[in-house]
Parts: C-alpha cells; structure tokens; sequence
C-alpha cells in the first residue's frame, strides 16, 4: 500500500507538484495557510483537465495564525 504525501505552500515548484499529480502518485494533500494578503499570486496547482476529488480529513490550527488543511483523495472523483 503506497501513502505518498504532498505538503504544499506557495514556494513550492509547480513542476514537481505537476509531475506528481500527474503520474497519479498522492494520496494525501497538507495545504498551510499563512494569514497574510498580497494581492495577487500563483495558483497552488497547474492548470489539468482532471478532475481529482478530495475529501477533508482534518485541520490544525497553529499559533501563528498559520492553518493546515488536509485533504484525502477520493477513490473516484465526483461528477459534475
């Protein structure tokens, strides 16, 4: 049984996140939210015509301010 995990921020390289995606190898996604606005970004993942649904499997607040969401994949992506 495989359990790869991608824990994401900003700085992550698209690419590598691209490539995982890509060759369907995540299990899980750890998103953190950091509390500050900047006006504009990049977004977290490259544009894909997959659709890959997740599921919310727990949230951790941090003293910072900083959030972790975390994300299960789903068996089977919901349809539209």
């Amino acid at each position: 049984m495989r359990k790869i995990v991608l824990m994401m921020s900003v700085s992550l390289d698209g690419f590598i996140a691209a490539a995982f995606m890509r060759l369907d190898l995540i299990d899980e996604y750890r998103i953190y939210v950091h509390p500050v606005l900047i006006g504009r970004g990049k977004p977290l993942f490259p544009a894909s015509a997959v659709r890959t649904g997740l599921q919310l499997a727990g949230t951790r607040e941090f003293g910072n301010g900083v959030v972790l969401l975390r994300y299960d994949r789903r068996a089977v992506a919901p349809a539209e």
